[in-house]
């Protein structure tokens, strides 16, 4: 029994004394006790009591309190019994055994016994004709058994009590030694449920801004997939024009290659022109050099959609040569007369052929326009591209001030169309060169499409994840809280009950 237990066990055992004291001085009342019993126990009483209840409520010699209690009930008991002997104070002997019994404690019980057993046997010879009324010693013999079976008994009850007291100290010492260990084990709980919430803002945010990023890549991937969709359909088309264009040129190249062969039977009926034919051949041999150059500057811009504007106007320019080049041929017919009619012939196909190219030609420019509207991606090549267009047109206008000196020499039409010839072919070439780079381009563009498709679609699957993520932080972080408050419960009602 701790000390606080044991005092308030005192002070309870106090009280009992002040009220048997009482009880014992109105029994002198009634009982008819004399002045002198009555001032006798009411002085020696109220002593006892007043040292048990100080000491009690004073807590002093705490230990000692109980074993002064067993000894001046005892004592209280005598007194009360001399100045008044009835047998009905001797059922105070049973009530002291009652009182000590409430320490739980065999020793106090045991010291309560014989004290009473002595008091017992002292009232029995001492007062037996007041209070036994000449009673034999049988009586006292049973009054001794039933005072020694009491006090075992109580002892007994004593000592299971207190081993049951032991058992439960212990029980309580180790619900605290748990509730110690389960204070430690919900702070450091808290402290791992703190850096899970911690880590859970983080990652929350870090989430929130993976999607926000994911939502814009979304974005800008519509739009290049919308881009690059509107430039495969672009260039499809303008596939499909070059293809056209290839059959008008390979239908120039046969016209040329008649020119040629009309143009050699001339040449047989003019022999007497050779030595001006020589003169205009070195002239067109510059002309070829030029042509060759801008056969070069076509030739490095074949990569990029700019090239085809290079080739076009390159193929628009020839035309505009074929078309003057037929009217010279078309005078020169008419000069020769009877041996000029192939010339005319050729003339007519030719002037079809250039108006068909005109024609074409400014189909497909007019698509590269809106192709180059549509690649803004691609300015920097369009403005190589121009610069080429540039200087091919400045080129162009020194073949054409070299041609129209070819055209006043008619009768070198002949050297003129091998020449046509020549640029046809190359012509031909070029534009099937053209169809297949663009064919790959469409098909680049089709597999950059389903590419980006495909990228598209795995973005938005990744963002899918991101909101099943973000909301799993959320589902998360309420559970964190919930977790947080339990806790929270736990050590208040610990702190408590500690």
């Amino acid at each position: 029994m701790n000390r606080e237990t044991l005092i308030s066990r005192n002070r309870m055992l106090s009280n009992l004394l002040i009220i048997l004291y009482l009880l014992g001085l109105a029994n002198n009342f009634i009982s008819g006790v004399p002045v002198q019993g009555i001032v006798a126990y009411a002085f020696s009483g109220a002593i006892l009591v007043l040292i048990i209840t100080v000491s009690a409520y004073k807590k002093w010699i705490p230990r000692t309190v109980p074993y002064l209690v067993v000894v001046f009930i005892s004592i209280f008991s005598l007194i009360l019994t001399a100045t008044s002997p009835k047998l009905s104070n001797l059922l105070i002997i049973f009530i002291s055994l009652a009182v000590v019994s409430l320490y739980n404690r065999y020793s106090l019980i045991g010291i309560s016994g014989v004290l009473n057993l002595g008091l017992t046997n002292f009232f029995f010879i001492s007062f037996n004709d007041s209070m036994f009324q000449g009673l034999g010693f049988d009586i006292l013999f049973s009054l001794n058994l039933y005072i020694i079976l009491t006090t075992i008994i109580l002892m007994f009850q004593a000592h299971i009590a207190s081993t049951m007291q032991q058992e439960t100290a212990k029980e309580a010492a180790r619900a605290k030694d748990s509730n110690v260990e389960m204070q430690k084990l919900l702070q450091s709980i808290q402290r791992t449920q703190a850096a899970i919430s911690t880590f859970g803002q983080r990652v929350k945010s870090n989430v929130q801004s993976t999607r926000e990023v994911t939502s814009e890549i979304e974005t800008a991937f519509n739009e290049v997939s919308a881009g690059i969709e509107q430039q495969s359909l672009s260039v499809n088309t303008m596939n499909d024009m070059m293809t056209k264009q290839d059959e008008q040129v390979q239908h120039l190249g046969g016209a040329a290659a008649r020119s040629n062969k009309a143009s050699q039977a001339s040449l047989e009926e003019t022999k007497a022109q050779r030595v001006r034919i020589g003169r205009l051949k070195t002239e067109i041999q510059q002309l070829q050099g030029r042509m060759d150059t801008t056969t070069e500057s076509m030739e490095r811009l074949t990569n990029m959609s700019g090239n085809i504007g290079g080739i076009l106007e390159t193929v628009d320019q020839i035309a505009e040569q074929t078309d003057l080049l037929s009217l010279n041929a078309a005078i020169e017919a008419a000069r020769a007369k009877q041996h000029g009619k192939s010339f005319g012939v050729v003339a007519d196909e030719i002037k079809k052929l250039a108006n068909n190219s005109k024609q074409s030609t400014e189909e497909i420019r007019n698509m590269l326009t809106e192709i180059e509207e549509q690649t803004m991606r691609v300015q920097e090549e369009v403005r190589e591209s121009t610069k080429a267009m540039q200087v091919s047109l400045a080129i162009t206008a020194e073949n054409e001030e070299s041609i129209s000196v070819l055209l006043n020499h008619a009768h070198t039409f002949s050297d003129y169309a091998s020449e046509l010839n020549s640029i046809v072919k190359h012509l031909t070439s070029t534009s099937l060169t053209i169809t297949d780079e663009l064919s790959e381009v469409a098909a680049s563009s089709d597999e950059s499409l389903t590419a980006m498709e495909e990228v598209v679609a795995s973005v938005e699957e990744q963002r899918g994840h991101v909101e099943t993520i973000e909301t799993q932080f959320e589902e998360l972080d309420d559970q964190n809280q919930a977790l947080e408050r339990l806790i929270h419960d736990r050590m208040f009602k610990n702190s408590h009950s500690g």
